[in-house]
């Protein structure tokens, strides 16, 4: 990953973006972490420890593949003068990140014991987990240009991350903290809703924070040397 401060003086790939596919993945975003906080909920009313693993596994199963979705389908949204393709085995190991650090989250979520660092921790692993899966994701593209990243604005998208998450977790703990289980409750509308934007934030602001310079064709060999052939 590479980071410069100040103004550019090459030239760069434009940008643009697709914006029914933004929707769609702020949209995924949200219904992914409506999802997890929804099995969190299973985790805290089940009693058996082999159900709260089971309802914990489920939890992170949909955030983690939620923010990968949302990360790949808020990639498809961006519009590039060149090709771009995806290298597989990076593009799946993107997700694994997301994922465990969801179902650490979820699982420390519902102790007894959870307090006001735990949250913060909580919030700050969730937020890291983002920019991981984001960051990972991003190497998995390949095309024609250098990728480097205003610092700036990248310190400000693991921010925006972090912030929203430790917001949302703090709400979803309070839905959660009752002993009758319901499908659906205002607290957690508001905290998938904020989780999904600390998913799509967290994109949007790292990939302001882009600047793809297009690199140069190389050169095509040089033919061996031949003696020349003289015809009488």
């Amino acid at each position: 990953m590479h980071f410069f401060d100040g103004q550019l003086s090459l030239p760069v790939l434009d940008k643009s973006y697709n914006s029914s596919l933004i929707i769609l993945s702020i949209i995924i975003a949200i219904v992914a972490a409506f999802t997890a906080f929804g099995t969190a909920e299973r985790v805290h009313a089940a009693k058996a420890k082999e159900a709260r693993l089971l309802w914990s596994f489920f939890g992170a199963a949909a955030m983690g593949i939620g923010i990968g979705a949302m990360h790949f389908i808020g990639s498809l949204a961006l519009i590039l003068p060149g090709p771009v393709s995806y290298n597989p085995g990076l593009t799946l190991i993107s997700v694994v990140p997301a994922i465990l650090v969801s179902g650490v989250v979820l699982w420390l979520m519902n102790q007894t014991n959870f307090n006001l660092h735990k949250l913060l921790f909580c919030g700050l692993l969730l937020g890291g987990g983002i920019g991981i899966m984001h960051h990972t994701g991003m190497a998995a593209m390949e095309l024609n240009a250098a990728m480097y990243y205003e610092k700036a604005i990248f310190i400000a998208s693991l921010a925006v991350a972090v912030l929203l998450a430790t917001v949302a977790l703090k709400i979803q703990f309070k839905a959660t903290d009752q002993f009758l289980y319901k499908f659906i409750n205002k607290k957690q509308c508001y905290s998938s809703i904020l989780m999904g934007l600390a998913i799509s934030g967290m994109h949007y602001t790292a990939m302001k924070a882009v600047f793809l310079f297009p690199l140069l064709k190389k050169p095509s060999p040089r033919p061996p040397f031949t003696l020349p052939i003289w015809h009488s």
